[in-house]
């Protein structure tokens, strides 16, 4: 398991160490792991934002989301972030 510093180091090369994230592919290029932003998700992070900044609860937000159908990066229910 990687160190938080270690986490760090390895996000400001541009290097993902995890699978999916809401918002972003993960594609290989020169032999690493990076992320690009995902159109299709844009419109989805900007809302969760203003969401956030409007001073939302995590429960509040993810009940939002699972409203509109909207489902985690693996295609899961959202469920699992209320807290």
């Amino acid at each position: 398991m990687q160190q938080d510093g270690d986490m760090k180091n390895s996000f400001k090369k541009g290097n993902a160490k995890f699978n999916q994230v809401f918002g972003y592919n993960r594609v290989k290029k020169g032999g690493r792991a990076t992320l690009n932003i995902n159109p299709d998700h844009v419109a989805i992070v900007r809302q969760i934002y203003d969401w956030f900044l409007q001073k939302w609860s995590y429960a509040d937000i993810t009940q939002a989301l699972m409203r509109r159908g909207i489902k985690t990066a693996r295609g899961k229910d959202v469920c699992n972030l209320i807290r």
